[in-house]
């Protein structure tokens, strides 16, 4: 190529900081580094991206409020380079690696891989222990750290996804230490979102748990929850909001509905259910239609054909239980 002797040295200077013959660090900013490739050819920084400098002083920053109020507004188009450089983040001493794991739960948005990195970053507190073992302080701080915010969606489907996929429990928390975080959480949970049913539902399921028998995951519902929800459900404002997310419409079928099975996880028993509802003080037309098709799915014991008058069903949508899924 006609390249001077002279240059050589610098040119392959040059070409071995850029691409080096090893793994690289990942903070080392270089062309071979995926989180800073697409800088090489650019301009500018790009709009979903975010600036080291900037992303250095917020983390520094002690006010957590602040934080938060950042992470939303990169949330909004700057949520995977936000995942990338927390995930990446370098942590000296346990402390800073605390704060990591706090600045990940900080994130809202729905993005799957966060909940392993959250299970990953709390696995690693282990590597700053003599004994590489979670110790009893690292338990009482993972139980805190998943409370101090209070309820999210994406803490919700962590949460659910623990049980979910963990057949041989072997999470840093006991089923039992777990089991206190949820009840803690769908209890904010109601605070927060007692305006929205669709919420709280989604709350109720994400904060469940489950039994595994012979391989087979069956959904265990805290008893502390069943009566939170249960109570919320009774009231007469939410009762009527309530009922449309108690009915699947039978796929292909029109006209053909069934009940779900959250009234029985509430009240036991269809039969139970059918009290309450008789029970209602001053019943409209849509609760008494819902009445007769209730009971006359307990006829039926299956799908039921019924013309709904009332009551407004959109057959396309999913239900709550599928939208957690």
């Amino acid at each position: 190529m006609h390249i001077k002797e002279t240059d050589k040295n610098k040119i392959e200077s040059l070409l071995t900081h850029l691409f080096p013959p090893h793994t690289i660090n990942t903070y080392e900013r270089r062309i071979n580094n995926l989180l800073y490739t697409d800088r090489y050819f650019s301009i500018s920084l790009l709009e979903s991206d975010i600036s080291d400098r900037d992303f250095s002083t917020l983390i520094n920053n002690d006010n957590i409020d602040i934080i938060k109020n950042k992470f939303d507004e990169w949330t909004i188009n700057k949520s995977v380079a936000l995942l990338f450089k927390l995930v990446n983040l370098q942590t000296k001493d346990k402390e800073e690696h605390k704060k990591l794991i706090r600045l990940l739960l900080l994130m809202k948005p729905k993005i799957d891989a966060i909940q392993y990195h959250i299970t990953a970053k709390i696995y690693g507190l282990a590597d700053f222990n003599e004994d590489k073992k979670i110790s009893e302080d690292d338990r009482v701080f993972i139980k805190k750290v998943l409370c101090e915010n209070g309820y999210c969606d994406v803490l919700g489907q962590y949460l659910y996804g623990i049980g979910y996929n963990n057949a041989n429990w072997d999470y840093p928390l006991s089923r039992e230490e777990l089991n206190e975080v949820k009840q803690h959480l769908f209890y904010d949970c109601l605070k927060k979102c007692s305006d929205d049913v669709v919420k709280i539902i989604k709350g109720f399921y994400a904060t469940s748990d489950f039994n595994w028998e012979n391989g087979y995951r069956k959904h265990y519902y805290l008893p502390q929850n069943i009566e939170l929800m249960k109570e919320y459900v009774e009231s007469d404002s939410v009762f009527q909001a309530f009922i449309q997310h108690t009915i699947i419409p039978s796929p292909g079928e029109h006209n053909t509905y069934k009940l779900n099975g959250l009234p029985i996880v509430l009240w036991k028993t269809i039969d139970n259910y059918i009290a309450f509802i008789k029970n209602i003080k001053v019943p409209s037309e849509l609760i008494m239609e819902y009445l007769d098709f209730v009971e006359k799915c307990k006829q039926m014991n299956d799908d039921v054909n019924y013309t709904l008058k009332k009551m407004v069903f959109d057959r396309d949508s999913k239900s709550t239980h599928q939208m957690l899924l």
